[in-house]
């Protein structure tokens, strides 16, 4: 499949090109580190994303890939109640630093929140964070994930850590249109996560081959390729000839359930 070689580190300019990279080991991790400590997800429209969740989430065990500040985190745990749990994972010590002093601060919460954790860990290696198989019941991944190493990797341990029939929420921006490598490789070259989409149509292939199933999108709006974290700023994007449009998303799926 296209996507699985389009998404991933080796397109990457600061990764090494073209050095062929096992998906497990202590290698894979070095690289991991290496890479996530250049990416700065806090900037443009990764920051901007709203957090559009279903109302059923109720007692829910939940992973938020890309926590950032903790501010989903806390959302979360109030969506999924006092009998639920929610799992922040980030992959920069600083995010999960600030998401730690965030909850401590809003410690006065309702009691009805979710007790939640922050871990330092990796979208591609989930399992050296300490999260085990099927164990959770729903995952949440935000627009982050365009500047993930390897997309198709990522995806692949999220549905490892979920439980069968486990419920996957990415709000997320995509492309309408296929991408240009050469300006996705750019794009991502700048932390740009919305000029940095995946073509929507290459994802929901990705997600199948993944193992999720019984998908549904539903598009909230429109957004442009520097879009940034207000409506009064705008990041970095690459001048390019391509005629894409950029839309947030929420896709959400379930891990199949043989």
């Amino acid at each position: 499949m296209q996507l699985a070689v389009k998404w991933r580190h080796t397109d990457d300019p600061r990764c090494e090109e073209g050095q062929a990279m096992s998906e497990t080991g202590k290698d894979y991790l070095d690289k991991l580190v290496q890479y996530y400590a250049n990416v700065q997800s806090k900037i443009g429209f990764a920051r901007k994303c709203r957090m559009h969740l279903p109302a059923n989430l109720e007692g829910m065990c939940i992973i938020d890939i890309g926590c950032r500040n903790g501010k989903g985190v806390m959302k979360l745990a109030g969506n999924a109640g006092s009998s639920g749990y929610v799992l922040g994972i980030d992959w920069l010590p600083e995010h999960v630093e600030a998401a730690k002093v965030y909850a401590h601060e809003r410690s006065s919460r309702p009691k009805a929140s979710a007790p939640y954790e922050f871990r330092v860990g990796y979208p591609e290696a989930l399992g050296a964070a300490g999260v085990g198989e099927a164990e959770f019941d729903a995952a949440f991944v935000n627009c982050s994930m365009n500047l993930f190493y390897d997309i198709p990797q990522a995806f692949a341990q999220i549905n490892r850590c979920l439980k069968p029939g486990g419920l996957l929420i990415v709000d997320g921006v995509f492309a309408d249109a296929p991408r240009d490598d050469n300006v996705v490789r750019r794009a991502r070259a700048l932390d740009n996560s919305v000029q940095a989409a995946p073509a929507l149509d290459d994802f929901l292939r990705m997600l199948d081959q993944a193992g999720f199933a019984d998908i549904d999108v539903e598009m909230v709006e429109s957004v442009e390729p520097d879009a940034g974290f207000t409506d009064k700023t705008t990041v970095t994007c690459v001048n390019g000839i391509e005629t894409v449009g950029f839309d947030v998303c929420v896709v959400q799926g379930h891990k199949r359930l043989a």
